[in-house]
């Protein structure tokens, strides 16, 4: 059943990303431009600021100017060398930042060594802000922080990465899919199954994941990529997925709450991720604005959990479409304190493709142990594990079979409906042969059966790769991970090993596979009694529509407007149109075409603005009674024919660096600061290109726009130099541009690289050599003349 879906908007804040530990001017002005679009949104958010943020003033002032009683200011976990000196514990870092998780993440260290590093953030922390923070965040993170800082500090809530294989050294798979659970006391990542075991303090999963291909990058061809909200990717940068993913947690039929993470660390800075950042807040407040999500910071919604929930509830996270054409899958998980799984229809073939069972004595690696190389990890107990145990032959998954062909049954669509009672799940497949599988989930087991109106279907469940088995038992599959062993039971079931796995023929119409046999920990009740006692009270209040702050949104700048480009290359005789959007409520557009930043003296923007000549036009947003926006631009060049262009150069094979090879450089669209906008062409050779004008031109300047982001990789060449031909094969050399990164350069920019010049000619080349090993960042090669 579809509710309001909760949204957290999480921000982890570092004073540098870089090994000398210096304030980084770039990362404080994201924050500062990503607080500003919250606050006209009227967005309460979590900032989670790592000990070097807590302690410069700069940030302290930011933000202690800018939050108001919905924000919260929260502790990011990565470990510096001031923190490590003050606690008496050895840095094991290179510099004094070290971001690799054998030096700037607590695994690195004993348990010991642990809590005294938290007594000394805890300690900064209450000196600058008056209080301790209320949650705990990491991309990793071991169970003896939570626990230490939930019970010396009084933290309520925590959050980790969502499931991710080796990104930055971290592997977490098999945990709680999304949304927030209960941990086990002996493991951060995943339930635990009594009260007991378990640590009161919901831990949340970092950074909204996609349902399909996050957990699909490792094992389908074609599809790798990361798959979250953060606008520092691709499809966080899409308005079609972004849209795509908010459905799934507000329109899509539900079992216990919707929930995804938005926000992004600053280190990414605000070139890379304005553009996806500033689109996908303003559709999270279209969507609040229309009470189909609530938002909130990740203390209230700790709060929330705590006061409903005594144990970890069962979820689900559903997609019945998909965003990527290419595929068309559709998907479910169920995740419980007991296990998660997942079904998903491909091509009409529905199978499970991912089991793990939890077990709150299962121990984390990171116990009683310390890492020391760069890759964590973090699991759970495999049924399916088809991110490692899938080959190039053969991709592991449980299907279900007609035992007659031993093929895979097919059908067609598939629904699926919660229970009233928020602990059944229910999965409808409608198979061929006027047939339907039935697979219902509770909190422990999962039941298939099958009915049928024709022909009785002979079937079976074939789990084709299972190499943690030891043994079959009572029709039991017992299986050993990581030295712990575990089971799951078969219900009204045979079960046969087969050379890789196991089939499991149903003694009836149905089976059951039981996750979990304990007929105690499944009859404990997960709401808490004072929830039960006044649910309806407390749903209809923590669900209520927000209303808005007009005395708070009047101090806020307004939203700038959206221009229908950003820069635009056209050939002279081509006209194009400039559109703008104003959405704010009210007010007016006021824009200028001379480069000039508009006032309230400017021109009224009332429809599209025609573009002929080369021109910067620039635009605003105004209302009364409220402060102007910021200024948008939008830049046009003018361009002689370019009809061909050919390289030997060998660019990047990466869709997203390369749509269209050479090509890319005459196709009209230049690049932003955002390096993955698709407009970038980029490579580690010499780039090389030769421009065909179709016929001889007189030539006014030549000009190649480059650019640097020297985080993120691409750096400016060691020169850029240009040629003329007449025929294409000798060419005269008309100048060379040393341009190769600086010192001093700003972390991220765009230069056009102009050469002007006075001559006739057909063909135009243009080489550039990459500043030691880096990418060259290429768009658009422009030919100004007539």
């Amino acid at each position: 059943m579809k509710k309001q879906a909760l949204v957290n908007i999480y921000h982890f804040v570092r004073k540098s990303t870089y090994n000398d530990g210096i304030f980084t001017q770039e990362d404080f002005d994201t924050l500062k431009n990503e607080m500003d679009i919250l606050k006209q949104h009227q967005l309460p958010a979590t900032y989670a600021l790592k000990h070097d943020a807590v302690m410069d003033e700069r940030y302290t002032e930011l933000i202690k100017s800018m939050i108001d009683e919905k924000d919260e200011v929260g502790a990011w976990w990565e470990i510096t060398q001031e923190m490590a000196d003050k606690a008496g514990v050895t840095w094991k870092g290179c510099d004094v930042i070290d971001l690799h998780v054998k030096a700037g993440y607590s695994l690195a260290y004993t348990p010991e060594e642990r809590k005294k590093l938290i007594d000394v953030y805890m300690k900064d922390f209450k000196e600058v802000y008056g209080y301790y923070p209320k949650t705990i965040g990491s991309w990793v993170m071991d169970i003896v922080s939570f626990e230490y800082a939930k019970e010396k500090y009084g933290v309520i809530g925590g959050a980790l990465c969502r499931d991710q294989k080796g990104i930055d050294g971290f592997t977490l798979w098999g945990g709680y899919v999304n949304g927030a659970y209960y941990p086990s006391k002996v493991n951060e990542n995943i339930p635990a199954q009594s009260h007991e075991m378990q640590v009161n303090m919901p831990i949340f999963k970092l950074l909204g994941p996609d349902p399909i291909y996050n957990f699909e990058a490792e094992v389908r061809p074609g599809a790798g990529g990361i798959y979250t909200l953060e606008p520092a990717w691709t499809c966080g940068q899409s308005e079609t997925w972004v849209k795509w993913l908010f459905n799934c947690i507000t329109e899509e039929e539900q079992l216990g709450y919707g929930y995804t993470q938005a926000g992004q660390e600053n280190s990414f800075i605000w070139g890379n991720v304005g553009d996806g950042f500033e689109m996908q807040m303003r559709h999270i407040a279209d969507l609040r604005k229309e009470n189909k999500v609530r938002v909130e910071s990740l203390r209230d919604s700790s709060m929330w959990f705590k006061k409903k929930y005594q144990l970890t509830p069962p979820v689900t996270y559903t997609a019945t479409t998909d965003w990527n054409e290419t595929f068309d899958l559709k998907t479910c998980w169920y995740s419980s304190r007991f296990y998660r799984s997942s079904l998903m229809l491909d091509q009409g073939v529905l199978s499970i493709r991912d089991l793990y069972l939890f077990d709150e004595k299962y121990e984390s690696r990171y116990l009683n142990d310390y890492i020391d190389n760069n890759e964590s990890i973090f699991d759970a107990l495999p049924i399916l594990n088809a991110c490692y145990w899938s080959t190039k032959e053969k991709r592991a998954s449980i299907d279900f079979i007609n035992l007659k062909t031993g093929a895979v049954l097919k059908g067609e669509s598939v629904q699926f409906e919660a229970k009233e009672d928020e602990k059944i799940w229910i999965a409808t497949w409608n198979m061929e042969g006027q047939a339907k599988m039935i697979i219902t989930h509770t909190q422990a087991a999962m039941k298939f059966e099958v009915e049928s109106k024709e022909t009785e279907i002979e079937w079976g469940i074939r789990i084709n790769t299972l190499p943690v088995l030891e043994e079959i038992r009572d029709n039991k599959l017992i299986c050993t991970h990581e030295g712990f062993t575990y089971g799951m039971k078969v219900e009204n079931g045979k079960c046969i090993k087969e050379d890789d796995g196991v089939m499991i023929i149903p003694t009836d119409s149905n089976c059951t596979f039981i996750m979990n046999d304990c007929v105690e920990l499944q009859q404990l009740e997960i709401f808490n009694e004072e929830y039960l006692t006044h649910a309806v009270a407390f749903d209809a209040e923590v669900e209520k529509a927000v209303e808005v702050d007009e005395e708070k949104i009047s101090k806020i700048k307004l939203i700038k407007p959206i221009m229908s480009h950003r820069a635009k290359v056209k050939q002279y005789d081509e006209v194009v149109y400039c559109t703008m959007t104003n959405i704010n409520d009210g007010g007016v557009i006021r824009y200028t075409v001379d480069g000039t930043d508009p006032t309230e003296e400017s021109s009224i923007y009332k429809e599209a603005v025609e573009v002929r000549e080369d021109c910067v036009i620039k635009a605003r947003a105004f209302k009364e009674g409220r402060i102007a926006s910021d200024v948008i631009e939008a830049k046009y060049f003018n361009t002689l024919p370019r009809v061909a262009i050919t390289s030997p150069t060998k660019f990047d094979e990466r869709k997203v660096f390369n749509r269209n090879g050479a090509n890319d450089l005459i196709d009209g669209e230049k690049g932003s600061l955002n390096y993955v906008d698709n407009c970038w062409l980029i490579t580690t050779d010499v780039l090389d290109v030769v421009v065909d004008l179709g016929v001889e031109r007189e030539i006014s300047s030549i000009n190649i726009g480059l650019m640097q982001s020297k985080r993120s990789g691409p750096y400016y060449p060691d020169y850029v130099t240009f040629y003329i031909s007449q025929d294409g094969e000798m060419f005269e050399e008309v100048g060379t541009n040393h341009v190769h990164a600086e010192s001093g350069d700003p972390d991220i920019e765009i230069k056009d690289i102009v050469m002007e010049l006075q001559a006739k000619a057909r063909y135009v080349r243009v080489k550039a050599k990459p500043h030691k090993f880096y990418f060259i960042f290429a768009d658009e090669i422009i030919v100004q003349g007539r």
